[in-house]
């Protein structure tokens, strides 16, 4: 989905509960899914290189009643756990109603952060790196849902663009 207001190449994938031929959370979603929106277009690097690429495809998550789900969630965890970055899977947890889950491209999964910081949670084609390179990031394979390029990195951006960890 997406508005006539959003950048172009920004869209939203919402995922809502079916249960006895109904949908639901269509207004749950329509009332709190701008918190995302404004928090994605909010980080100053992200906001400056899509400004710099209109092209880049940025896919914001709605899962039932937030972006960053709980089965994403259990997934993070257990990444971040492969990694050795269990201390973030837990600052993230801490947080997690406030995040917003959104693909670059298509299939390079990023957190942001409600202070504007990023974290390249997996990524599998050089596209969705935003300008970074492979070499600029630590990886390894997933936990589970693995990809045959790439995998899991666990690196924090801060809001200005540069590598914290």
């Amino acid at each position: 989905m997406r508005q006539a207001s959003f950048p172009q190449g920004f869209f939203e994938n919402a995922i809502l509960l079916y249960s006895d031929g109904k949908v639901s959370g269509t207004e749950d979603f329509l009332q709190n899914a701008n918190k995302y929106e404004k928090l994605v277009f909010s980080v100053p690097w992200l906001k400056s290189l899509t400004a710099k690429y209109p092209g880049y495809r940025i896919e914001l998550f709605w899962v039932h009643d937030r972006s960053f789900s709980e089965k994403a969630m259990r997934i993070f965890a257990a990444d971040m756990d492969a990694m050795g970055e269990s201390a973030l899977a837990d600052e993230v947890r801490a947080e997690q109603d406030k995040i917003a889950l959104i693909t670059i491209q298509y299939g390079d999964y990023w957190l942001v952060l409600p202070d504007e910081r990023m974290v390249l949670w997996r990524y599998t084609s050089v596209s969705g790196l935003l300008n970074f390179k492979p070499s600029d990031f630590r990886f390894k394979r997933c936990s589970d849902y693995n990809s045959v390029t790439g995998g899991c990195v666990g690196a924090v951006v801060l809001p200005d663009g540069t590598i914290a960890r």
